[in-house]
């Protein structure tokens, strides 16, 4: 409804002077090619829509504010963030990090509608994206006008093909990426609890025993957590790979 774009756009397009607003620009993270303005994106996307169809596979995954998935589902619901794409070891995303990284596309504040950059490679169907969840994925940039076309396939439902006796009801761990990258690469995604987790103050002071995440937006913005936040978010593409 053209309310809540109002309401997005007032909450996820934050200027210098705002409160929450934070000028991350010198920020930079190992291993990641991060694009924040959208002649960086141009030039992202040339490099993706030249790249060979057959053989390269493109990880994708998704990073969404304001959505409660306790009360709502993804449709019509929800901002994304930032998105992270990796495609493999010998892939340079052209901006002089070399082969190798993932790509790290932030969609907040200054860089509000970088994303928008490349939806004509994420609607092309020639090149093959592959999306752990892709249900959720695929509804949350519906939501940003984005019509992914491309699967390539799905790490949740290729998991349950594989090997069925890991549900969670049984003696498995569950199809989630933290348990498929513990068990199958050996290096676990860590939960955003472990990374991003507070203790919630008692009424004495002391710290309890409730652990508290803050704000999708918060942990993006904030230059105290934004790096971890990087790595954690990037390695949900590189995981999915």
């Amino acid at each position: 409804s053209p309310e809540y774009e109002k309401h997005l756009k007032s909450i996820t397009k934050l200027k210098p002077g705002d409160e929450g607003y934070f000028d991350v620009s010198e920020i930079t993270v190992p291993r990641v090619t991060i694009v924040k303005t959208r002649e960086q994106a141009r030039k992202v996307v040339q490099v993706l829509m030249n790249a060979p169809t057959e053989g390269v596979f493109h990880a994708c995954d998704t990073e969404v504010m304001d959505i409660d998935l306790k009360e709502v589902g993804p449709v019509g619901n929800g901002y994304v963030t930032c998105v992270s794409i990796h495609s493999g070891p010998d892939f340079d995303y052209g901006l002089g990090d070399g082969p190798g990284t993932t790509l790290w596309i932030d969609n907040l504040d200054d860089a509000h509608g970088v994303l928008q950059e490349i939806k004509p490679w994420f609607e092309n169907p020639d090149f093959k994206k592959v999306w752990h969840n892709y249900g959720f994925d695929r509804h949350v940039m519906w939501n940003e006008g984005i019509d992914c076309q491309g699967f390539g396939g799905d790490t949740m439902h290729m998991a349950r093909l594989q090997d069925t006796s890991r549900q969670r009801s049984g003696e498995g761990l569950g199809y989630s990426l933290e348990a498929l990258t513990g068990e199958l690469l050996a290096r676990r995604k860590r939960p955003m609890k472990e990374i991003f987790g507070v203790p919630r103050l008692r009424k004495d002071g002391t710290p309890g025993s409730i652990i508290d995440i803050p704000p999708v937006e918060v942990m993006q913005r904030d230059p105290r957590f934004r790096e971890s936040w990087i790595e954690y978010s990037s390695y949900d593409a590189e995981g999915t790979w």
